[in-house]
């Protein structure tokens, strides 16, 4: 406890710091979209999709969504992104939309 008048500095607690944060396990947080676009790492649900997508010719993303537990948003997202990385091929249009391996 201080007393009035002291003054608690940052180099005084440092060693304490540094001994309590050695306990601790460092987690890698969740990678963000761009930071996994920019890795080109997939996510375990579009691993899930190309695995989905090459047992059945096409998916749509209703279906795609029910399987895996998500949101549509969601699901559309995870599309868009294997879109744009030439890995599915979207077939129709808003609503009839269907998906493909290319």
């Amino acid at each position: 406890m201080l007393s009035a008048g002291e003054v608690l500095r940052a180099s005084d607690i440092r060693p304490a710091l540094q001994a309590s944060t050695a306990r601790w396990t460092s987690r890698r947080p969740a990678a963000s979209p761009a930071a996994r676009r920019a890795t080109n790492e997939l996510s375990d649900r579009q691993r899930r999709v190309l695995q989905i997508l090459a047992e059945q010719e096409w998916l749509t993303n209703t279906e795609y969504c029910e399987l895996v537990g998500i949101s549509t948003r969601t699901g559309l997202r995870d599309l868009k992104e294997l879109i744009e990385r030439g890995l599915v091929a979207m077939e129709g249009k808003r609503r009839g939309a269907r998906y493909r391996l290319r």
